[in-house]
């Protein structure tokens, strides 16, 4: 392996011989320079961005994440003076309306109907589903769902009703952003906690929702939101894809759930990962070895039109986190390497959260990292398609 090599093997924290195998793969199909000249790139944009900083790769770890965070709470302030409704008002003026493959509000309520979220009712003080919509939306309710039930009422229960959905219980619309009410701040607690912010969505309602929390940074959530949007338009073209399907629900269900199986097992290929598990568990198997994640998609594409938004109202000072999504480099420390990401998301997330340098994020730049990869065998601008084309599958395969 070259010395390039051998550094993007720790970068990507995978092993000498899976990038071996790859490149010989790649050699194959005629893109054996693939890897070092993704390397090439990360160098390049770091040396960059260290100049801005006034900092080198010699740098100590502290210095960089610490002139890093200075850097966000800069643009952080910025968005400070913004009220939620005109950061909502800001992000859909970026995108054209449009409308997509939703569940139906209607069939949602009788699923309700038929399954009460107890947990919900007993929170609010209610008997039963009627007297509680006298008070809350129906949308609302079912945002609850994802933080005022058991995860078992979610897997055992509404995916029970769902994998009864036919293509006739799904109809076109646009998409929606809530903001829930004071009243569910206690629900909401605990989840917020795991999501490590307060924003989350129902793909399948289209609705993006943000809880109520003592402490809200506004760019995070126009970040979010730019997220979520490109996220709910890609799974509802995928949905409506595949709803002429005899398992149409089957697959909806196992998608829901970012279940979807591997079937042709090929002995080589870029795994599909549809959950972010360098947040759920950093010492996955899957990860460490070739593959592409949906979510450093959406997050690129959030990315470049909040680029877009700051071109437009004069802060190119933004621009500074441009092609730095899957940058990461290593700086020394009391005597040991610190990996420290790049990625304008993990240092967001790191300052909304008050991380040190040694709890800091770094799973999107490393996911941001492996979709690179893949964008320079496939084309970045066939990646999306070539994607979306395998998503049922659950792996892409390069030969």
């Amino acid at each position: 392996m070259t010395k390039k090599e051998k550094k993007l093997t720790k970068l990507l924290r995978t092993k000498k011989e899976i990038l071996k195998k790859l490149k010989e793969e790649l050699k194959k199909i005629k893109k054996e320079n693939v890897l070092e000249e993704v390397l090439e790139e990360n160098d390049l944009n770091l040396s960059r961005a260290l100049k801005k900083l006034f900092l080198s790769k010699k740098s100590r770890a502290k210095e960089v994440f610490s002139a890093l965070q200075k850097k966000i709470e800069k643009e952080v302030n910025f968005f400070d003076k913004f009220s939620l409704e005109e950061v909502k008002k800001d992000v859909f003026s970026l995108l054209p309306k449009k409308k997509f493959f939703f569940l139906k509000k209607e069939k949602g309520k009788e699923i309700l109907e038929k399954c009460p979220p107890k947990n919900i009712l007993r929170y609010f003080k209610k008997k039963n589903l009627k007297e509680l919509l006298k008070e809350k939306d129906l949308v609302d309710i079912f945002c609850a769902l994802r933080f005022g039930e058991r995860q078992s009422f979610m897997n055992n229960v509404i995916l029970r009703e769902y994998k009864k959905l036919k293509k006739e219980d799904f109809e076109k619309r646009e998409i929606e952003i809530r903001i829930l009410d004071e009243s569910f701040y206690i629900l909401g607690k605990e989840f917020m906690g795991k999501k490590l912010h307060n924003l989350s969505h129902l793909k399948e309602l289209g609705v993006i929702f943000l809880l109520p929390a003592k402490k809200i940074y506004k760019m995070e959530v126009f970040l979010l939101i730019l997220h979520y949007l490109y996220e709910i338009e890609f799974f509802s073209s995928f949905f409506e894809k595949i709803s002429q399907k005899e398992n149409f629900n089957e697959i909806f269900v196992k998608t829901i759930q970012g279940r979807l199986e591997r079937k042709t097992k090929s002995p080589f290929s870029f795994k599909i990962l549809l959950r972010y598990y360098g947040k759920l568990d950093p010492y996955h198997p899957e990860l460490f070895l070739p593959h592409v994640n949906p979510e450093g998609l959406f997050w690129k594409k959030a990315q470049y039109k909040f680029f877009e938004y700051a071109k437009n109202i004069g802060k190119k000072d933004f621009l500074f986190w441009k092609n730095l999504d899957f940058v990461g480099e290593f700086f020394k420390e009391n005597g040991e390497e610190i990996l420290l990401s790049f990625d304008l998301i993990d240092n967001l997330i790191s300052f909304c959260k008050r991380t040190s340098l040694f709890e800091k994020y770094l799973y999107h730049q490393q996911e941001a990292l492996w979709n690179r990869i893949f964008e320079k065998i496939v084309g970045e601008e066939n990646f999306e398609k070539v994607l979306v084309k395998n998503l049922e599958k659950g792996e892409i395969k390069i030969l």
